[in-house]
């Protein structure tokens, strides 16, 4: 990310123009500022910001290995992991484990 940073600032910079005279000495009366701008950093930047996207999109299509539900930000999860069933006498003495724990099928 950093070296999309350091390119869009190569892309696009702010120049100062001081016309010397034909003595040596700087015209201060016809001192201006001008944007100045590099077509290759203007071009990595595009590719680097292409790149970035492409990986972002590929990361998000990624599954997560694991059987664990992914639940960050989700009360009604945390509150299930943090509310015992009705079951589990003396839970507090197990090892602790967090994801799928897998529920016998009933049938009928």
């Amino acid at each position: 990310m950093f070296v999309l940073h350091w390119t869009l600032s190569q892309a696009v910079f702010v120049m100062p123009i001081e016309p010397i005279k034909s003595d040596g000495t700087v015209d201060e009366t016809d001192h201006f500022s001008t944007v100045g701008f590099s077509v290759w950093a203007i071009i990595t930047s595009i590719i680097i910001g292409i790149l970035l996207l492409v990986a972002i999109i590929v990361c998000g299509f990624r599954r997560y290995p694991s059987g664990m539900p992914l639940g960050a930000t989700c009360s009604v999860v945390i509150s299930a992991a943090c509310h015992p069933h009705q079951d589990d006498v003396n839970v507090f003495r197990l090892p602790v484990l967090w994801g799928a724990i897998p529920q016998p099928v009933s049938t009928g």
